[in-house]
């Protein structure tokens, strides 16, 4: 923590330092005719500048350098970048100014850093000086021709990772982009053109603080200064990679390797070969990398294809990375392998046929020529056309150009590969064998049957297990008696099916059935029968009164029961004709009782009577006017005052004559009985008349009543009279 905070201190020291220097450069970079003055390896403290500003800066150009250092035992390198093209060709022409900062020398913290101006102006050398290292160096040659060339013509070959970027991008994006490309690919290159600088006056022992300062006027853009710290006794060497993937073939080898947990490392690699797993050599005259744009882990794959002299030499291979300062890294581990002679031909199926026995008889062609070149056969079967193939027979024979097979299904697809020593495997195209098949499959099994209120009917089987099994129809009949009918005309795959009932059918009962059928059409018996209930939509039909009466026993009432067969019961209810009054229910019937006597109404009361019915899904009748009757306090009340026969002798004639005050009579109920005959009812007449003539004999005994039934409902009691 002590360490970190001293260090803190210092980077602020380094930053004030910092500050003054720029003010300075910047000072001299804005007088293009006065060239400034530097003095190398300087360790004086610059002061504090105090120039002030004479123009004002109007450029809206503005860039970042970013900067990558690696430390080894003796030397630092440094290799620094812009983010975008902007002021490249500046930094080119005005060049950097590199400064380096010792802040700790072994393990005493200096009071004030010493600065070293390592380079001032560092600038790309002149184009006559590249030309021994263009020569060995292609990289060299495309950042002399991104810096001087008047076009950019670039000669791609042997691996370059260029090609993509060459003919995607324009002038100035092509030469910064080739430009960044040469210098992380070619250190030696960078340095030449003033984008890298290795410092070999460093000490084991010493803590640096480096910056890279662009000396570009700010009136033409604007780029931040980069650093980095660098601590000399953190060195460590460079990683060896991992075993890469090589893949052989036909005299030739492919080599991969995915090296994104390595990105942060190294840039590329080359490839080595040897022939006797020890004296390897370089196959690669560039380095390989991978140039996808994404930043996925799968973008961080290269492949370097080497062909092979042989298909029977041994090749041993092993890879090394090469990082952005052109460092080379140790080597991988080895791969070997040889490369795999192609068999140049395919196997034919010729015939392929049925014995009596009901086994395949396969015969096959081959090329004489390339029996050398596999070990033999295996023949695959399938029972579908588009596979899977599975491997039921191999024949290590090359010679070999028939075969039986025993174990046969309905359908039967067949393949035979030849199987190439080299691991490659020719496969002819399919042949296809049918035993002859008429036994029908199993009778499929219904699980359930089920529908809701809407009529919606799912129907589930039981799947059958026959292996040529095609399908199932599902047929509906709606009763027992009519054949059944197929709902749909395609064979259905799964085994669940979803139908639709018709609301208007009258039948309560609908049938399902469900017959399998296998590839050869042949079908199996119907299941047995699913049974499901049509949803009941139709309200019974509602009873209605016939006929009530009032007595001293209570409210008689009498009624027409519904018809219909589904009827399940009637319910008679009765509720008082008060406010907030509710139905209760008196009776609930379910034979053919058609009356009942309300013993529990009470006089004085008015009630309303209602009788619905209800069938077996529970669906109610549609509601009748109801019958409101009201009872007297005593039916004594509502009797005639006065009822009396008076005869009429000539005619054989009676007059039967009565009397009441009551206005509110609806009609009078007049029984009549005469010698041995029961009285029965004999007329009503209208509530306003007040006689009535009747035929009589002398010679017999008659009785005569009668009774109000007012407009209420209610009836009174009866007045009787016998002469």
């Amino acid at each position: 923590m002590r360490e970190m905070k001293r260090l803190k201190q210092y980077l602020v020291s380094v930053l004030l330092l910092m500050l003054s220097l720029t003010a300075a450069a910047q000072s001299n970079a804005a007088k293009p005719k006065v060239k400034p003055k530097t003095t190398a390896n300087q360790t004086d403290n610059i002061p504090v500048s105090t120039t002030k500003k004479e123009t004002k800066d109007t450029v809206s150009l503005k860039n970042t350098l970013k900067i990558l250092t690696s430390i080894s035992e003796n030397s630092v390198k440094l290799r620094w970048a812009l983010e975008k093209p902007i002021g490249w060709k500046a930094c080119n022409e005005y060049g950097f100014r590199v400064e380096r900062y010792t802040l700790k020398q072994d393990s005493t913290w200096l009071p004030t850093p010493l600065l070293t101006v390592l380079s001032d102006p560092y600038k790309a050398r002149p184009v006559e000086e590249w030309e021994t290292l263009a020569k060995q160096d292609d990289y060299a040659a495309i950042l002399a021709q991104t810096l001087y060339g008047k076009e950019m013509q670039v000669d791609i070959t042997d691996n370059n990772p260029l090609t993509q970027i060459v003919n995607q991008t324009q002038d100035l994006e092509q030469r910064y982009t080739l430009s960044m490309l040469a210098c992380d690919m070619s250190f030696e290159a960078a340095k030449m053109g003033a984008w890298g600088y290795e410092d070999k006056t460093v000490k084991k022992n010493e803590r640096y603080f480096y910056r890279v300062f662009p000396l570009a006027p700010m009136n033409k853009v604007r780029i931040d200064s980069a650093f980095v710290v660098v601590k000399m006794d953190e060195y460590k060497p460079l990683p060896a990679p991992t075993k890469p993937d090589i893949i052989f073939s036909d005299s030739l080898a492919t080599i991969g390797y995915n090296y994104f947990f390595l990105k942060e490392t190294y840039l590329a690699f080359h490839v080595e070969r040897s022939t006797d797993g020890k004296n390897f050599e370089q196959i690669t005259k560039t380095p390989v990398t991978a140039m996808n744009i994404k930043k996925t882990q799968g973008s961080y794959q290269f492949y370097f294809s080497d062909k092979l002299a042989d298909n029977t030499t041994v090749y041993y291979y092993r890879i090394k990375g090469v990082t952005s300062f052109s460092d080379v890294g140790p080597v991988s581990p080895i791969v070997k392998g040889k490369g795999m002679t192609k068999v140049s031909s395919f196997p034919h199926l010729t015939s392929s046929i049925l014995n009596e026995k009901d086994q395949a008889e396969l015969e096959w062609e081959f090329d004489d020529i390339n029996e050398s070149k596999i070990n033999g056969f295996a023949i695959n079967h399938s029972t579908r056309n588009e596979g899977p193939y599975k491997t039921v027979q191999t024949i290590l024979d090359v010679k070999a150009r028939a075969m039986v097979i025993k174990k046969l299904e309905n359908s039967n697809y067949f393949t035979i590969t030849a199987l190439g020593k080299n691991g490659e495997k020719n496969t002819s195209p399919k042949r296809f064998l049918q035993l002859i098949d008429s036994i029908p499959p199993s009778p499929p099994q219904v699980i359930s049957a089920i529908v809701d209120t809407l009529g919606k009917v799912i129907l589930t089987w039981k799947a059958n297990a026959e292996k040529d099994l095609m399908g199932y129809k599902v047929l509906r009949a709606n009763n027992l008696i009519e054949e059944p009918y197929v709902l749909t005309d395609t064979v259905i795959k799964v085994t669940t099916i979803f139908d639709q009932l018709d609301p208007s059918m009258i039948n309560r009962k609908i049938y399902y059935y469900v017959m399998a059928l296998d590839k050869r059409y042949n079908q199996s018996d119907l299941s047995k029968r699913a049974e499901v209930l049509r949803p009941d939509v139709t309200p019974p039909t509602s009873p209605i009164f016939k006929s009530y009466n009032i007595t001293d026993e209570g409210v008689f009432l009498d009624w027409i029961n519904c018809q219909d067969a589904d009827v399940a019961k009637h319910v008679l209810l009765r509720k008082e004709a008060t406010k907030n009054a509710v139905w209760l229910t008196l009776v609930q019937t379910r034979d053919t009782i058609s009356s009942f006597t309300d013993k529990s109404a009470e006089p004085g009361r008015t009630y309303y009577y209602s009788i619905l019915a209800k069938d077996s899904s529970g669906l109610e009748s549609l509601p009748m006017k109801s019958l409101k009757l009201s009872l007297p306090n005593d039916p004594q009340v509502l009797k005639v005052s006065s009822f009396k026969a008076i005869p009429n002798l000539d005619g054989n004639k009676v007059e039967l004559q009565w009397l009441t005050e009551r206005t509110d009579v609806a009609q009078f109920e007049l029984y009549k009985g005469f010698g041995e005959e029961e009285v029965t009812l004999w007329k009503i007449v209208d509530g306003k008349n007040r006689s009535i003539f009747d035929g009589v004999s002398l010679d017999l005994r008659y009785e005569y009543k009668i009774r109000m039934v007012m407009k209420s409902g209610a009836v009174g009691a009866f007045n009787t009279l016998k002469f």
